[in-house]
């Protein structure tokens, strides 16, 4: 018997370090595929030619309470244009520091434009983020896509930041983290230009 439980020790042994080897490969792999995605979001930081028209149509359009944007947000310096949906991971893993970014600048308002199928899965992902009732964060609900066909967009997240005093407008291909310092050198560095 006393053979037998050293024997089982060890399997277990082997067996638990075996499991760490792989848990640790995958926190590597997930790791990896983070760092890359950050990077490739910071690389499709790039001036738009969208033009201010289809900053216009946001404007005009209602958020999900049947209010006119324009009504809803004081002009900003900066407008954010965030195309996202609840069934998006890096949509939802961008959602709070966009959100203590724009807390902590109260420059900047955002119009995030939701391309989910229904209005009940956008209200059910708000309760997660209690925080949008307290900041200008204005939700619509494109469901026509036309606010996203305008914008020519091709994935989600993607992100406009909108200077109204220069017009230019930067756009970001895929979720970033808004409080790293790499993002706010690249966002400073293209509005400074």
């Amino acid at each position: 018997m006393i053979v037998l439980k050293n024997l089982n020790r060890d399997v277990e042994f082997e067996f638990e370090d075996k499991l760490c080897q792989i848990v640790n490969m995958k926190k590597s792999i997930i790791a990896a595929v983070i760092a890359i995605s950050f990077l490739a979001s910071l690389i499709y930081m790039t001036k738009s030619s969208k033009l201010p028209q289809s900053i216009g149509l946001v404007m005009q359009s209602k958020n999900i309470y049947g209010f006119k944007i324009q009504d809803q947000l004081d002009r900003p310096e900066f407008l954010i244009i965030n195309f996202w949906a609840s069934w998006c991971p890096p949509c939802i893993q961008e959602i709070p520091s966009l959100l203590k970014f724009v807390q902590k600048n109260s420059q900047y308002k955002v119009v995030a434009i939701s391309q989910d199928d229904g209005l009940a899965e956008i209200k059910s992902m708000i309760k997660t983020f209690p925080d949008l009732k307290e900041i200008n964060f204005e939700i619509v609900f494109d469901e026509t896509r036309s606010l996203s066909r305008e914008f020519k967009v091709e994935k989600l997240p993607e992100t406009f930041i909108y200077e109204y005093k220069t017009q230019k407008i930067m756009q970001i291909s895929g979720s970033i983290d808004w409080l790293s310092v790499e993002s706010k050198n690249q966002i400073d560095s293209f509005f400074n230009n």
